[in-house]
């Protein structure tokens, strides 16, 4: 005798594979799609995803359908199972589906954390190694080592005096000693140079201050009518522009 309540039992046991949702076809879409013989039905869902990755780029309209390319990727996952065990890949038995999709959702765990984990490190970079004002710094020292006379500067004087004339527009001097110059007006940063032979990182012997300048006249000592320098970096440098920081901002709380 046939035993029907077994056959509907790998029936049911089916129809629940094919409810669950596909970490792999959801993370891995075209990929997942081609090795499991989903392309048929995955197809559609890419040209969708490609032309609303093409109208994201449309001002005002855009930013709508930059929704649909994360909903089109939970729509495959919620698909996925089905896709792929109805799909062109002949699957042995139910068992051997579930394992091959275990792995692929395993796959996904492991890029997603690696993702993360890079994610992580490159914000924990940005933040704490690729200040705007390393930028700023970076940028004036490539100024300072590119400029034709470099080799003939002797000092922080002949560092200040050749930004001044090159861009009067951009930097004037500041201090007694003319050594330093002033980026802004009121606010904006201050430049103060030293150098001492052939510019190298193993004997320290150039290097630029950078400091903010601030308006406030609850700092006292108040300069300049109330302007007041506060050290942020010390910038060392070699005569081809490569860097070291040293942080020396100073609580004005």
């Amino acid at each position: 005798m046939y035993d029907y309540s077994m056959e509907n039992a790998e029936r049911e046991q089916l129809k629940n594979e094919l409810n669950k949702f596909n970490w792999g076809a959801f993370g891995f879409g075209w990929i997942w799609a081609i090795f499991n013989g989903a392309w048929n039905d995955y197809f559609p869902t890419l040209l969708i995803m490609i032309a609303a990755a093409v109208i994201s780029k449309i001002p005002l309209i855009g930013p709508v359908f930059r929704l649909i390319c994360p909903g089109i990727a939970i729509y495959v996952g919620t698909k996925g199972n089905e896709w792929a065990y109805n799909g062109t890949k002949k699957w042995s038995s139910i068992e051997k589906f579930q394992e091959v999709q275990k792995k692929w959702a395993i796959a996904f765990v492991v890029y997603f954390v690696f993702c993360f984990v890079i994610g992580v490190c490159f914000a924990v970079y940005m933040i704490k190694f690729n200040k705007p004002e390393q930028k700023v710094c970076r940028s004036h020292i490539e100024d300072i080592v590119n400029a034709p006379d470099f080799a003939k500067f002797n000092s922080g004087k002949d560092i200040a005096q050749y930004l001044v004339e090159t861009e009067p527009q951009k930097y004037s001097l500041y201090g007694d000693d003319k050594d330093s110059v002033m980026v802004g007006n009121k606010y904006g940063y201050l430049l103060k140079f030293f150098k001492y032979g052939e510019c190298s990182l193993d004997k320290y012997n150039c290097y630029v201050t950078f400091s903010s300048v601030i308006y406030h006249k609850k700092y006292e000592p108040a300069e300049k009518e109330g302007q007041i320098i506060i050290p942020v970096y010390k910038v060392f440098f070699d005569i081809k522009g490569k860097t070291k920081f040293v942080e020396i901002k100073k609580d004005t709380k």
